[in-house]
């Protein structure tokens, strides 16, 4: 009966994979019909379409046969399938078996081909606005591209997966509610993204946009963009959550890798949508629709071919080639018909395309050829997110290509990825602000309510906390939410004075979407900056032993050790306080699972509006009864959540609720109020001699009034003049057998570097520090380690290994680097000749940090 049900497992994965490949052969003949795309089709066309139509339908069916085969197994715990045995543990419960199909790597992929199918049937009903040839084009690509994935599909697939392939899945994977709903809401915005691809595909073949194309492209991009804001934002809610290490976002390959289709369809988003159609927009949607499902095959290759490290990569597999040749068979003919086509902004539109679009349309009324300063703005904002995304993938994908290349090492921290983005985001920023002046709008607000709101809570920011950075972040911010408020418009030809309903009419809904979604990135950007301004502290306690953290302390009242299912828990009960008063009792866990050998932390996370108590258990000793605790106090960590929550709103608005009454679809696409219409002129309220006059002076004098706020805003901003601190004392013996302290070392500028034989990313660095000390050592730079946690043998050998030429003083239990704030290693710290800590670098050395910060230093 088992094998009975995988072999049916693998037919059907084999039919829908048949089924796929017949649908792509029966669009591919009906997008070659003579029939003109703007009229009904002939008959060939519409056999062709109907057998099209009912083969990618069967290949849907199939692969959700395949995936019922699987979850009737995974729920039975049927263990004589060799991938349940290894997804599956006997005392998990129904809701992780289920999501055990996509915690290793060939129901992962199952759960892929089961998305694009389904995308590709819902495709089918929506793409009807096109004209036959250009939908045939678009389901035949979907149609190729389901196919493509039954093939790597049937090459890794569940049902012949034996039970050692691949290893077991992380624990991170068996340990969290998220994982029901993070990779799925992931794997439906990629596969979305494969409409717009098609879209592409099909306007580079007919070298024109055609009719209904934008309104399509649009409505899947925000789809798939709703749909992986949330997937994104989860994610890193849960790595905030599970890992312990106390932040969101660390620039991790496969973080990235998810990171890169998001800005593909934020660009997107502003080339297609019915206020951002300005500049060279045509050839920007053309680009961008297909680049979106480009970088979400490279994710997959990133994710599963076992080319990167990293915690939320799947083990390492044979699948890599296969899946370059899937990036390859989806990049290199979009690549062609790119390179063919002159240019899509070159290529007319279909009849009346021009009015639609805004080709014309520059300035808010319309006018202009290509939109004027409007449609630069535009194609700026697009081309820095564009920027942004390369930078990104740069970073995420120069370090494995030069090491499959040259063999050599190199290190692309969170440091970098701030040095270099932070430019690009504040103009961003600006431009985010500027949004409601950008749109095609027929009244822009006007700027002197956002412009004070701005300048007063940049003034406040700016004198309570001293960070320009912060202080004008929060200023835009505050401009962006008023400026952008979607106000009610009246309707066409309503009397101001005897239809009160009329002229408090509609809301724009796309308006109210843009808006929640720009609140939502601008209290985001408010929140990150922010958490900067977060304080941590670290200490071993015993029972009784209290730790302190801006106003919230925490004190340990019993450590206790007890086993779970498959893992050993240590459990630390801590009671909080803050400003004096108790506020509740803190349960942090370090969770042991022996047979995957991981340890992984459980940490406790109090939010309050303005901050999130976040404590860690980092080692425990019952014996002793001492606890290694961090705590953790950063602002505003739940106002990025809310961020988040913002942004999804607003895309759901604007997908799901942009449907405008009279006519008018949900992309703006029917004529401008006013235009081409016989509704008579609305009559006057206002007496010209004396309304303006009045609006000017009052305008003028609220300009007046506002200054003052500004140059207070201005003077807020000027950072506080703070000298570096002392370094924290460090003194003991060393692995060497002699005695080392960092303050016999004034008058040379110091590397202090945390590390331990255990860690791998201390391996990684290595041979930076030790060519950093050979260089400069010349020149007076001193390093000095310090060994965190580790046994001294393996320590020794470590330092044996890598030769190392610099002193290491021993921290068996950690206190000593807990004055240097470590939150983990490895760390390293600059103290100049005064002694004094003028920086710090958590994370692997990079050489570039060695060259910018700590040699200028050096040769001061």
């Amino acid at each position: 009966m088992t094998t009975g049900a995988m072999v049916s497992g693998t037919v059907l994965l084999a039919l829908a994979l048949a089924a796929a490949v017949v649908a792509a052969v029966a669009w591919g003949a009906a997008a070659r019909s003579p029939a003109d795309p703007a009229h009904a089709p002939d008959r060939t066309t519409s056999r062709a379409g109907r057998l099209g139509t009912r083969a990618l339908v069967g290949s849907a069916a199939a692969v959700a046969g395949a995936v019922g085969l699987l979850q009737v197994a995974l729920l039975r715990q049927d263990t004589t399938w060799p991938y349940v045995e290894r997804v599956t543990d006997p005392g998990m419960s129904a809701y992780y078996r289920v999501t055990a199909m996509w915690s290793a790597l060939e129901g992962s992929l199952l759960l892929w081909l089961a998305a694009l199918a389904a995308v590709a049937v819902v495709a089918v009903g929506t793409t009807r606005r096109l004209g036959p040839a250009d939908r045939a084009v678009v389901l035949g690509v979907l149609a190729a591209v389901v196919a493509l994935f039954g093939v790597v599909s049937l090459v890794a697939s569940p049902f012949t997966a034996s039970g050692g392939a691949g290893g077991s899945p992380s624990p991170l994977l068996r340990d969290h509610v998220a994982m029901g709903v993070h990779p799925p809401l992931l794997y439906a915005g990629f596969a979305a993204l494969a409409v717009p691809y098609a879209l592409s595909v099909a306007a580079l073949v007919r070298r024109r946009l055609p009719a209904g194309w934008t309104s399509a492209t649009r409505a899947w991009n925000v789809g798939a963009w709703t749909l992986l804001t949330a997937g994104v934002g989860l994610g890193a809610w849960w790595s905030y959550a599970v890992l312990g290490w106390g932040g969101y976002w660390a620039w991790d390959p496969v973080e990235n890798a998810s990171l890169l289709p998001w800005l593909a369809s934020t660009a997107l988003l502003h080339a297609v949508g019915p206020r951002t159609r300005s500049g060279r927009w045509r050839a920007w949607a053309v680009v961008l629709a297909g680049l979106g499902f480009v970088l979400v095959v490279l994710a997959q290759l990133v994710t599963r071919s076992g080319v990167v490290e990293s915690v939320h990569a799947f083990t390492t597999s044979a699948l890599g080639p296969v899946l370059a040749a899937a990036l390859g068979a989806v990049t290199v003919p979009w690549l062609v018909l790119l390179g063919r086509a002159r240019s899509p902004a070159d290529v007319p539109g279909p009849a009346g395309a021009a009015h639609r679009g805004g080709v014309r349309g520059g300035g808010v009324r319309g006018g202009g050829v290509r939109g004027g300063v409007r449609g630069a703005a535009l194609d700026g904002q697009r081309t820095l997110l564009t920027v942004v995304l390369v930078v990104v993938a740069v970073g995420t994908l120069l370090p494995t290509a030069l090491l499959l290349l040259t063999g050599d090492r190199v290190s692309v921290g969170p440091p970098w990825y701030e040095r270099t983005l932070a430019p690009f985001a504040l103009l961003l920023l600006v431009l985010l602000a500027a949004a409601p002046w950008l749109a095609r709008s027929r009244r822009p607000p006007h700027p002197l309510v956002p412009g004070t709101a701005g300048a007063v809570v940049c003034g406040v920011v700016g004198v309570t906390v001293r960070d320009p950075v912060l202080a004008v972040v929060a200023g835009l911010a505050a401009f962006t939410v008023t400026a952008g408020v979607p106000l009610r418009r009246r309707r066409p030809g309503a009397h101001a004075r005897t239809d009160r309903h009329a002229a408090r009419a509609r809301t724009d809904r796309h308006a109210a979407g843009s808006w929640l979604v720009h609140t939502g990135v601008a209290l985001g950007a408010v929140a990150v900056i922010a958490g900067t301004h977060g304080t941590v502290q670290e200490a071993v306690l015993p029972v009784g032993g209290t730790l302190t953290a801006r106003d919230t302390t925490v004190t340990l009242v019993r450590l206790d050790r007890h086993d779970g299912t498959g893992r050993q828990v240590a459990e630390a009960e801590l009671l909080v306080g803050r400003d004096g008063q108790l506020v509740g009792t803190a349960r942090p866990q370090l969770r042991w699972y022996a047979d995957d050998a991981a340890m992984l932390a459980g940490p406790d996370i109090r939010s309050r509006f303005l901050d999130d108590v976040y404590v860690t258990l980092l080692d425990a000793d019952p014996s002793s009864g001492t606890a290694t605790v961090r705590l953790a106090v950063t602002p505003l960590v739940g106002w990025l959540w809310a961020a988040v929550a913002l942004a999804v709103a607003g895309g759901v608005v604007a997908a799901v609720l942009g449907r405008r009454p009279g006519g008018r679809d949900r992309f703006g696409t029917g004529l401008r109020p006013g235009a081409g219409s016989t509704t008579s002129a609305r009559p006057p309220t206002r007496t010209a001699a004396t309304r303006p006059r009045a609006r000017t002076t009052t305008a003028r004098a609220l300009t007046v009034a506002v200054l003052p706020v500004l140059v207070l805003g201005l003077a807020g901003c000027a950072p506080a003049e703070e000298g570096p601190s002392p370094a924290p004392p460090l003194a003991g013996e060393g692995l060497d057998g002699g005695e080392h302290d960092v303050a016999e070392l004034r008058g040379s500028v110091v590397l202090v570097t945390a590390w331990a034989s255990w860690c791998a990313p201390c391996r990684e660095e290595m041979p930076v520090l030790v060519d950093a000390h050979d260089e400069l050592a010349d020149a007076g730079l001193e390093v000095l380690g310090i060994n965190v946690r580790d046994l001294r043998e393996p320590a020794r050998r470590f330092a044996a290994e890598h030769g190392l030429p610099f002193p290491s003083i021993v921290d068996e239990r950690g206190t000593m680097s807990v004055a240097w704030g470590l939150r983990g290693v490895p760390a390293t710290y600059l103290v100049d000749r005064e002694g004094r800590l003028v920086e710090q670098h958590p994370g692997p050395v990079t050489q570039e940090w060695i060259d910018t910060v700590v040699e200028p230093e050096v040769r001061r």
